[in-house]
């Protein structure tokens, strides 16, 4: 069995990594999809600008966080609703998460609990890279985890190029980041899941 998990949001990025999650599970059927959506609760506090009480105290600033987060945990749930009505009859889909907290710490997390292969939206790892001033490279090292990252730019209807990341964790089965892979190759796919396999006994 074969775990890959895919990081979900609103973006049109993230559609594209559904599909190559798709195909993954079609050509790899002992695939297992754990669909995971991170509630980034420390950077909406960030956002608020709140440290110690100022003028008005914390408490508005902290009904607002509260406010915040009850709208992005219904904006996250009508995302996972979408997505499980598109793929309710793909067993496989059936797995929904969300978890609350930091981006990276929160996949690093889960993906240590589930030693994956990550699918993940362009626009996404982008925005985490921007928010935490870390390079694409500096994230694949934190999660540990093999790490696809999918453009909707490059997608077709025959193949999945995609950009993937490589592992500090067995440099010997190391894939070079910006490497673009064919994800409609069988090969590809059982390198890239045998390369988690490989991590997963090497963490």
């Amino acid at each position: 069995m074969y775990n890959i998990l895919l990081e979900i949001d609103g973006s049109a990025d993230c559609l594209a990594a559904v599909q190559v999650a798709m195909s993954l599970m079609c050509m790899m059927p002992q695939s297992k999809v754990v669909a995971q959506y991170v509630l980034d609760t420390p950077a909406v506090w960030s956002f608020l600008g709140m440290g110690e009480p100022g003028l008005v105290g914390s408490g508005p600033y902290f009904q607002a966080f509260e406010s915040i987060k009850t709208s992005l945990r219904d904006l996250a749930e009508t995302v996972l609703e979408s997505y499980q009505a598109r793929y309710d009859n793909i067993k496989c889909f059936s797995e929904v998460i969300i978890d609350e907290g930091e981006w990276l710490s929160t996949v690093a997390q889960r993906a240590k609990m589930l030693q994956p292969l990550v699918i993940v939206g362009r626009s996404t790892l982008a925005r985490v890279a921007k928010e935490a001033n870390l390079t694409p490279d500096e994230i694949a090292k934190a999660i540990s985890y093999p790490i696809v990252v999918v453009d909707k730019e490059l997608l077709s209807a025959h193949s999945f190029p995609v950009l993937a990341s490589h592992s500090t964790v067995l440099d010997s089965y190391a894939i070079e980041w910006g490497t673009q892979l064919d994800l409609a190759r069988s090969e590809t796919i059982a390198n890239l899941l045998a390369k988690a396999e490989r991590l997963a006994h090497a963490a």
